[in-house]
């Protein structure tokens, strides 16, 4: 139960106390607004926390939202089909953003500041018009690269509506992360490189996706890393990794039991079709 409620205008909020000041717990809007800009402080003690689904009975009237500064953590879902939420403006000092933080939204560009610390998965679960990450210079755990979000040497975001349709997935990158390209619906191709050495759960889930080129490098692919890939139709291998199905059982079954039935593998080396060089 909240502890507080705020009228501004025709806005409505309540609020419950935490550490170190307030946490927002629910947005009521009376009316469409093209404009929301969240209270910063209320009582002399500064809003700090978002809380989880706090515009859930409300969805459709918030068109752009503005964080007050002193925000540090948005929980999970918090913006949780805010269908006509277009913008948001995260300002510098939040360090934590939760699951599913943007479920559902209208977002076209999320920006990411330099002080977040922490992103849960799944942030930006079918915003379907989002184009691009990008993460601001100077964050010293994640970066950003042609709108793509990056932790380290995993790739943990490709936005649904991204512009390329082919995807060639930088060098150095290890593991494709949980959920990482989930419901990508332009995305066609996927070239990973050498250094890849694992594909974690969904992560190619409802994708539109209709090849894939594996390296050889490859140790793990989870078990529906491609579920409901329906137009996966070719999975292209070098004979290296051809060769570690044929010698691994183990392997072998974990590959197969992965790649969806409909899709057929190619190989390329001795023998076998030429590289897929082509971009």
């Amino acid at each position: 139960m909240s502890d507080k409620k705020l009228k501004v205008g025709l806005v409505e909020y309540e609020l419950s106390e935490v550490e170190g000041g307030w946490r927002l717990d629910k947005v009521n809007l009376r009316r469409e607004v093209d404009k929301l800009e969240l209270p910063d402080m209320v009582d002399d003690k500064p809003v700090v926390e978002l809380g989880s689904s706090m515009f859930v009975d409300n969805a459709w009237f918030a068109r752009r939202v503005v964080i007050g500064k002193h925000v540090k953590k948005i929980d999970s879902r918090a913006f949780k089909r805010c269908l006509a939420l277009g913008e948001v403006q995260i300002p510098e000092g939040v360090e934590e953003i939760g699951d599913l933080a943007f479920f559902g939204c209208e977002l076209r560009k999320l920006s990411i500041p330099a002080s977040v610390t922490s992103i849960g998965d799944q942030v930006t679960y079918l915003c379907r018009l989002l184009r691009e990450i990008n993460v601001a210079e100077g964050n010293e755990k994640f970066f950003s690269k042609d709108g793509v979000l990056f932790e380290g040497q995993k790739l943990i975001a490709f936005p649904m509506n991204h512009r390329q349709n082919v995807y060639v997935v930088p060098d150095g990158v290890k593991e494709i992360g949980y959920h990482a390209f989930e419901c990508a619906f332009g995305l066609r191709k996927v070239f990973l490189p050498d250094d890849v050495i694992s594909i974690d759960e969904g992560a190619f889930n409802m994708s539109s996706i209709n090849s894939i080129i594996l390296p050889a490098t490859i140790h793990f692919i989870a078990l529906d890393a491609f579920k409901e890939c329906t137009s996966l139709s070719h999975v292209y291998m070098p004979g290296e990794l051809f060769g570690k199905m044929a010698d691994n059982a183990q392997f072998a079954t974990m590959m197969l039991n992965a790649i969806p039935e409909a899709a057929k593998f190619e190989v390329w080396g001795e023998e076998k079709t030429a590289k897929p060089l082509t971009k």
